[in-house]
């Protein structure tokens, strides 16, 4: 395995990083936690689920409740496993939003970058 993930990403500790960090925050953090509460919270905004397939107006609102949810817990999952391995490395955190208007996808803009010095 590892020398699967070295032939996509090389040595680089920083970029071994990013991608691992990038997926537990889609897998872990959007798909297991913040997607159900999103889902959750619409739904008793509406008192009806949303539709799976098209959230229309209800778009933004939804992006708004994931960057409430997600980026914290994103940078605490930075800041309590990843950062303490990486010094001299800070967490370049973009603002969540949907690949389409329904929750299934998020688009979730981060980068690890080296700081100069």
């Amino acid at each position: 395995m590892r020398a699967g993930v070295c032939a996509l990403f090389g040595d680089d500790p920083v970029s071994l990083a990013e991608a691992n960090f990038s997926r537990l925050v889609d897998d872990w953090l959007y798909q297991s936690r913040v997607r159900a509460e999103v889902h959750q919270k619409l739904t008793e905004e509406l008192g009806k689920p949303p539709s799976p397939y098209d959230l229309a107006e209800l778009q933004w609102g939804a992006e708004l409740a994931i960057d409430q949810r997600l980026t914290p817990l994103a940078q605490s999952l930075w800041q309590q496993y990843f950062a303490p391995a990486l010094p001299g490395v800070r967490l370049d955190w973009g603002r969540p939003r949907l690949a389409w208007p329904r929750l299934f996808t998020g688009v979730f803009p981060l980068r690890l970058v080296r700081e100069e010095g």
